[in-house]
């Protein structure tokens, strides 16, 4: 058998003879190449020169040296290649291979580098709080003005000369009754809504008296007869009804309140004008409808003045009667407003009660000012955010704050001036945290992030609790913030969307509207080094900050002015002393905050006014290199009267104790309480993060009033993610 044995034949092997170095293009020149088309064409003739002699019969394109220059060859030609396109691409200048490599390594760097977390969130907060009050019920109504009574017999309508949304002509029910005068034959009137004679041409002169007139009214109509002046009149009204209680004379106010209604300046809404009228005026229209001279007088009685005028007369006419009233402002409708508040008893329990320009009354069913205004605030189904304020017949006080009001500023990031004062000169310097903050409670949730310039906020409310003295079913807003700081001064801004879900007068949804809030501000802040030596040294920071807010409603129903403003200035000064090694400092701080108010309900002129002294001292004491113990006191003089706080605190490596006192003592104990607060407070840290466990309790005591109890707790953690 034959072995099979396999066999390979090869091409002979023939001698390579040497490339001859002169035939070699030469790729060394005097200089570097300009460019990289002058490279790419002396690649190109190297390898057209290559391609030829691989041609020759006598190179082998096996061996191993050929493959190798042949990937040499086309890795050159490649990489040349693509660096021509970069270049066209990115026109380079000259497009030369420097400034692309400048560009293609800044490329690699932008390609390598990673985001930034740190200068994004330096720090996270998130607390979770409740709390607890002690609130009444509210099962009281709006009491309606009783007016003249008529015994009308059909239904007719006028055009006010306004127009409705729509541009058709605003029209109102007039009532067709009967009246008599001097108790002669009856005849035939005719009268607006609030019973006011518009047309009547048969009537000539004297004494207008309806049928069926109510007790009450029959004592505005004597007292409005029998008076010669204004002086008489308010006298008289305090005798007419000095054997009646206080609820009784609410129900005469009524009637002056109507018939003042009746003189409603609409021009003087329209054109915006605030005068005052005097008492001697209003005094004369007032006895023109009853007592006159001429029909004319009562198709005419006279116009005089619009809310602030109406409020201002109701208030003298209530304190002639003994009875104890104010004006409050606001807004009502998306619209500034002015009405008047009194105390009245109601089956022998006192309340706050507030009377709209036309006499109707609304029984809040409390003596606490703060839930009285929710429900005027859901009478009128607005809430005011910068016009609040608290006057009597002469003179505007100070402002006050609802609950619904307290979580719009919150959600618009609009608070006193002082604290951020403060907080400016206590660092010396612009302070700014880069975070996210996260709160909850049961009927707030808040989300604000926060970088080196901009911010970015959103808050949702909704009245959980079912509370009805907080005019707002729910509240959601979106606020935008901006920030610009240098050494000495710095520049921020707000802008404040809100959509607000009102609730009406019989507890079901009432008017939905959006509000627009902005706000500006500008703070000024600068220190020194007073001393320095062997005994400790001195430093001064002082500072200045300026805010203006406005609001507007997006609701344009009314004809009046549909915008809120606020200003506010505040000065300020600490000096510290720190303790030779600086283990201790020492510290006393003033401040004065001026705002800017109307000065009385009827002109309205803008004025300014101290509303604010503060007066502070404190010590910071490092104990040892863990112990770190602090405390301040601080005295607060505001228009209503003062409050006291004490603040203690120690802060070890791991654990963080602190306590708080304030005690505040009103001089108008009607709209701001009595009160003392005591919170307490817990924490632990470690690595960067800690959590604090805070409780208070709080006693509040209005006039008139009893006691109050409320407790809150909350819980807060706090990550530093970048210790």
């Amino acid at each position: 058998m034959k072995n099979f044995e396999p066999s390979f034949s090869f091409p002979e092997e023939k001698e390579i003879l040497p490339v001859k170095p002169e035939v070699l293009p030469s790729t060394e020149t005097e200089k570097a190449p300009n460019g990289l088309k002058e490279i790419s064409q002396r690649e190109n003739k190297l390898i057209e020169h290559v391609a030829e002699k691989f041609c020759q019969s006598s190179i082998d394109l096996r061996k191993r040296s050929a493959k190798l220059l042949t990937a040499f060859l086309i890795f050159m030609g490649s990489t040349t290649a693509y660096a021509e396109g970069v270049a066209e691409k990115t026109e380079a200048p000259n497009k030369d291979d420097q400034n692309i490599s400048q560009m293609l390594v800044g490329s690699h760097e932008k390609q390598d580098s990673k985001f930034d977390w740190k200068k994004a969130i330096e720090k996270i907060e998130l607390s979770v709080s409740g709390r607890f009050e002690n609130v009444r019920d509210y099962k009281t109504s709006m009491i309606r003005a009783e007016q003249l009574q008529h015994e009308f017999k059909k239904i007719l309508y006028y055009d006010t000369g306004f127009k409705q949304e729509d541009g058709t002509p605003l029209v109102k029910q007039l009532n067709k009754g009967t009246a008599s005068i001097d108790n002669g034959p009856e005849f035939e009137v005719l009268m607006d809504e609030n019973y006011i004679i518009v047309e009547n041409a048969t009537l000539d002169h004297g004494e207008v008296v309806a049928k069926r007139n109510n007790y009450f009214t029959q004592i505005y109509l004597e007292t409005v007869k029998n008076a010669g002046n204004s002086n008489e009149f308010l006298a008289g009204l305090g005798k007419n009804t000095e054997n009646l209680s206080s609820g009784e004379k609410s129900r005469v106010l009524q009637r002056v309140a109507s018939a003042l209604y009746g003189t409603y300046n609409f021009d003087m809404l329209k054109k915006g004008d605030h005068v005052a009228i005097s008492d001697e005026e209003t005094f004369k229209v007032l006895q023109r409808i009853y007592v006159n001279d001429d029909s004319e007088a009562l198709l005419n009685p006279g116009k005089l003045g619009i809310c602030g005028n109406i409020s201002t007369q109701t208030v003298k006419a209530a304190k002639s009667m003994g009875l104890e009233a104010w004006t409050q402002s606001g807004e009502s409708g998306g619209s500034t407003h002015v009405w008047t508040g009194m105390i009245t008893d109601n089956n022998g329990e006192k309340e706050i009660v507030f009377m709209q320009n036309n006499g109707d009354m609304i029984p809040t069913g409390t003596l606490n000012y703060k839930d009285a205004l929710g429900i005027i605030e859901r009478s009128n189904e607005s809430v005011s955010a910068l016009n609040n304020f608290v006057g009597n017949e002469n003179e505007t006080l100070f402002s006050v704050e609802s609950r619904a009001q307290e979580n719009v500023l919150v959600a618009a990031n609009v608070e006193r001036t002082e604290k951020i004062l403060e907080q400016n000169i206590t660092a010396g310097e612009f302070t700014r945290d880069r975070g996210l903050e996260i709160a909850v409670s049961p009927d707030v949730q808040e989300f604000v992030l926060t970088r080196e310039h901009v911010g970015l906020a959103m808050y949702n409310f909704i009245d959980t609790y079912d509370n009805p003295y907080q005019a707002m079913q729910a509240m959601q807003a979106l606020r935008v913030n901006t920030v610009f700081s240098g050494e000495h001064l710095a520049i921020e801004g707000d802008v404040t969307v809100m959509h607000v879900d009102m609730k009406n007068f019989t507890e079901s949804s009432g008017e939905s509207y959006v509000d627009l809030l902005g706000r500006f501000a500008v703070s000024a802040i600068d220190n020194g080094e007073l001393t320095k030596g062997e005994y400790g040294k001195l430093v001064l920071n002082y500072g200045t900050t300026l805010q203006a807010a406005i609001k507007n409603s997006l609701r344009q129903k009314n004809v009046a002015r549909s915008t809120e403003v606020m200003g506010e200035g505040s000065v300020g000064a600490r000096l510290t002393y720190f303790n030779p090694n600086e283990s201790g400092k020492f510290y006393m701080g003033v401040s004065d905050v001026v705002s800017f108010q109307t000065d009385n309900a009827q002109e309205q002129n803008i004025v300014p006014v101290e509303s604010l002294r503060n007066f502070k001292i404190g010590a910071n004491v490092k104990v040892n290199e863990a112990t770190i113990l602090n405390a301040d006191a601080t005295r607060n003089e505001y228009q209503w009267g003062n409050e006291n706080e004490l603040k203690i605190g120690m802060e070890t490596e791991n654990f963080v104790l602190g306590g708080e006192y304030e005690k505040a003592d009103s001089q108008f104990e009607r709209f701001y309480p009595d009160s003392e607060k005591i919170t307490g407070k817990v924490g632990y840290k470690k690595n960067g993060w800690e959590v604090d466990l805070i409780g208070f309790k709080e006693v509040q005591q209005y006039a008139s009033a009893d006691k109050a109890d409320n407790y809150g707790a909350e819980v807060k953690l706090k990550i530093v993610l970048w210790p």
